[in-house]
């Protein structure tokens, strides 16, 4: 939450910004058991994670690539490998 104060010569007038958004591009996220979940430094924003493995973007859903878990955390549906680069964007939550 950030505050403003707006000065006029006849008044001062405090503003507060209550919903800001804080886009995280290009994060590589930590890799926490068996290939399978990763986690991010921020809680992100549901519905907002784009994974992407290896450049190539990833299709959230339990029928497709990866599935996003509480707070930090999401899921691959299937093992990666230690060579395989993970990079993720999303909103973080305050």
């Amino acid at each position: 939450m950030a505050e403003i104060i707006y000065k006029d010569p006849s008044k001062e007038v405090l503003v507060r910004i209550v919903n800001q958004l804080v886009f995280i591009r290009n994060e590589t996220p930590f890799k926490t058991e068996n290939g399978l979940i990763f986690e991010t430094r921020y809680n992100f924003l549901p519905n907002t994670l784009i994974v992407c493995l290896n450049g190539l973007r990833q299709r959230e859903g339990i029928d497709f690539d990866y599935v996003e878990e509480e707070n930090k955390r999401f899921r691959f549906n299937y093992a990666t490998v230690e060579d395989d680069e993970v990079v993720v964007d999303y909103i973080k939550v305050y």
